[in-house]
């Protein structure tokens, strides 16, 4: 399937149906050739695809849905299109992702010029790539006139798009995974501190009738209190981050506070996890030896 995306022409000045001196638009352009629009499994949302059965569609083309609302054509099939050379619109085709997600939809056109085109397309099926590859080398080089063959698979060439965000995921999970051991490490040792500074508190409270849980409550309320403090005042700068991050791109989530709540949940249950195995190691010890000895 021959194939040359031209990428941005830069402003363009297209007429429809010979309206003069019609509208400026900067649009993508696409030379193919016929199957072009199956093999890349594009959705046609108005008119229909290429067909070898329509001699003029050598001339004609087939526009996506934001073109279409740039233009503002109201019914654009059958429509005279002049874009350096006069044809007809036959079809309208759903719009697709032709760049990075951090990217708009931009208006695209599609029209049949396989000699200018330097790309060959093919659909292949995973079952022995490497046979596939091999005869599609084999084949490629008999019209390629001594020229090397350089085969590509279109999911890494948009692998290699989105490898800076891939790239980023990787080191944020790094950081925060070791941020949360560190953080849990440090407060292993502030509880274990705790409870040595207040060994004669805990006897004599177990001598007063306290349990192990009451006991647990005392250690714990203090790191806790500070732990909800931190949480209150990141929560509201990682919501801030994360909508700056998402600004650089054209179509994203919605951030809501929820996603914060679990995080603040979390932390605190795994918090809670480390202060009390330690707290409950400190309230089950024989501390009247202790206060015997004191």
């Amino acid at each position: 399937m021959p194939f040359k995306w031209v990428g941005s022409s830069g402003i363009r000045r297209l007429r429809i149906d010979g309206k003069h001196p019609g509208k400026e638009l900067n649009i993508s352009s696409f030379d193919t050739d016929f199957d072009f629009i199956e093999t890349m499994g594009i959705e046609i949302a108005a008119g229909r695809s290429f067909s070898k059965e329509f001699i003029t569609d050598t001339a004609n083309y087939i526009l996506n849905e934001e073109a279409v609302r740039q233009l503002e054509i109201e019914n654009p099939i059958g429509k005279t299109f002049d874009y350096g050379v006069k044809g007809t619109i036959v079809g309208v085709m759903k719009d697709f992702h032709f760049s990075k997600l951090k990217d708009k939809i931009e208006p695209a056109i599609l029209k049949i010029r396989p000699a200018e085109a330097n790309y060959l397309l093919a659909r292949i099926k995973s079952d022995n790539i490497n046979n596939t590859i091999q005869t599609i080398t084999k084949l490629s080089n008999q019209y390629s006139e001594g020229y090397p063959v350089e085969i590509h698979f279109l999911e890494a060439d948009y692998e290699q798009l989105y490898q800076q965000e891939r790239t980023t995921e990787t080191l944020f999970g790094g950081f925060t995974a070791l941020a949360i051991f560190i953080s849990c490490l440090g407060l292993f040792g502030l509880v274990t501190h705790t409870a040595e500074t207040r060994t004669k508190e805990i006897g004599i409270r177990k001598v007063l009738g306290a349990n192990v849980a009451q006991i647990v409550a005392i250690l714990s309320q203090d790191f806790l209190r500070l732990i909800i403090i931190a949480i209150v005042i990141a929560m509201p700068l990682s919501w801030w981050g994360t909508s700056r991050w998402l600004e650089n791109f054209a179509y994203r989530i919605n951030i809501t506070f929820w996603i914060f709540f679990l995080a603040g949940g979390i932390m605190i249950f795994v918090a809670l996890l480390t202060i009390g195995l330690q707290s409950i190691r400190a309230a089950r010890a024989n501390l009247l030896n202790s206060l015997r000895d004191e």
